[in-house]
C-alpha cells in the first residue's frame, strides 16, 4: 500500500494557499497579468520555506491550457497530471 506523505498530501496547489512569501505571490500574479513570465526561476533558501511547493505552483501556472494563468483549473487534464506526478514535462528532483 502506497501512502502519500503529509507534506505532499497538504501541499498548497494555488498561490492563494501559500502562507507567507507574499513577495513571491505578488511577483507571479504581476508577471502573469503583464505577460512577463520568465523562462527560468531559481528558488533558494532554507529547508521548509516552500521552494518545492512554489515550483510546483509555477509549473501549474505556466502549463495552463489557456496560457499562463493564476486562475488555473485543478481539474484540467494537465493540472491533474502535474499534481499526480505523471506529467512528462514536469519532473521533481528531490536533492
Amino acid at each position: 500500500m502506497s501512502e502519500t506523505s503529509l507534506y505532499r498530501k497538504y501541499r498548497p496547489k494555488k498561490l492563494s494557499q501559500i502562507v507567507g512569501q507574499d513577495h513571491i505571490k505578488r511577483y507571479f500574479q504581476n508577471a502573469v497579468a503583464k505577460n512577463k513570465v520568465s523562462h527560468a526561476y531559481l528558488l533558494s533558501g532554507m529547508k521548509g520555506i516552500g521552494k518545492t511547493s512554489i515550483a510546483r505552483i509555477i509549473s501549474l501556472i505556466v502549463n495552463c491550457e489557456n496560457g499562463p494563468s493564476v486562475d488555473y483549473d485543478l481539474k484540467s487534464k494537465i493540472c491533474k497530471s502535474i499534481i499526480e506526478g505523471s506529467c512528462p514535462d514536469v519532473h521533481e528532483l528531490d536533492a
